[in-house]
């Protein structure tokens, strides 16, 4: 969907940066969120290969280290 949508909107748009923010999705179960920074550095290349995107700032932001332990219920 990323590509996708970036695709679409660069028709009338410019790239000048990406925003990407971990979902809680990537953080189901210990082995999924153990192995996100492996997955990360994985795909990010070529997902910024497809959007045109490698010259471009790259932003992350990451979950809040409060819900390591569900100090927040």
């Amino acid at each position: 969907n990323a590509v996708r949508d970036t695709q679409a909107a660069l028709k009338n748009s410019t790239l000048k940066g990406v925003l990407w923010h971990q979902g809680e999705n990537d953080s189901d179960t210990e082995d999924r969120a153990s192995r996100y920074e492996e997955r990360f550095y994985s795909f990010m290349p070529k997902l910024l290969e497809q959007i045109g995107g490698q010259d471009v700032p790259l932003i992350i932001g990451e979950l809040g280290e409060f819900l390591k332990d569900n100090s927040f219920c």
